[in-house]
């Protein structure tokens, strides 16, 4: 069952003859394929199907982006830096905690981080995998000891956690004895538990102020949230 997306399953069916058959999958469509046998005689299928939602992304998907966005979109997904969640050409909405968890072990797989199984799920509003995954990595954490809060928007410290936490749980080296820029004005608001990666992240100009505060509890767009966590690959790589 596939939702939220409508995309190509190619299918490869080998008996004998090579068969392959090629069907859309619409969203929210349930398909089942039903393998029997001939005259009654068992016989010995090998059923492959690939998928891939995202291998299509080129320029054109980017429209709706802003301009000095678009090059370090393009660059984050030639990276392999991509999900459909976060690539779906609407990168002025704010991306919530579900969305970057999921682009944030992108970062993580591509700095080398060791594969991962889905491990034990702590959180009962969420069955998502990569979740999981990250969770399991000590990438993320709840907004309680049993809530992801998918839905949520991500905030500007949240973002700098999961990255820093990726790059820790990828064996990734980086200076942590450095300092902000400079003195922000709201620097008093960002969270004992994100203080030191928002910290390093703006020493490495990854995350920057806007005008004389970081505004560490304010909402990201997704393409603001892209280019984070690119130029961190881009930093860190």
């Amino acid at each position: 069952t596939q939702t939220g997306v409508s995309n190509l399953f190619n299918i490869k069916c080998d008996y004998d003859e090579e068969y392959i058959a090629t069907f859309e999958v619409k969203a929210g469509a349930e398909y089942r394929i039903t393998l029997g046998s001939a005259g009654g005689h068992p016989i010995a299928y090998t059923l492959e199907i690939s998928y891939d939602p995202i291998s299509d992304i080129d320029s054109s998907a980017t429209s709706s982006a802003s301009n000095w966005a678009v090059d370090e979109i393009n660059a984050s997904v030639a990276a392999g830096l991509k999900t459909t969640k976060m690539m779906d050409n609407n990168y002025d909405d704010y991306a919530t905690r579900e969305e970057f968890a999921e682009l944030v072990m992108k970062l993580y797989d591509e700095l080398g981080g060791s594969i991962l199984s889905d491990g034990q799920n702590p959180f009962t509003d969420t069955s998502n995998s990569e979740i999981i995954r990250a969770q399991n990595a000590g990438i993320i954490n709840g907004v309680s000891t049993t809530s992801f809060g998918p839905n949520q928007n991500l905030t500007r410290e949240q973002l700098c956690v999961m990255i820093l936490r990726a790059l820790d749980a990828s064996g990734t080296s980086y200076n942590s004895n450095i300092n902000f820029q400079k003195t922000y004005s709201d620097q008093n608001e960002i969270s004992s538990w994100a203080l030191n990666s928002v910290k390093v992240l703006n020493s490495y100009e990854i995350i920057n102020g806007s005008g004389e505060g970081l505004d560490p509890k304010g909402t990201v767009t997704k393409e603001v949230a892209i280019l984070m966590l690119y130029r961190a690959y881009n930093k860190f790589n």
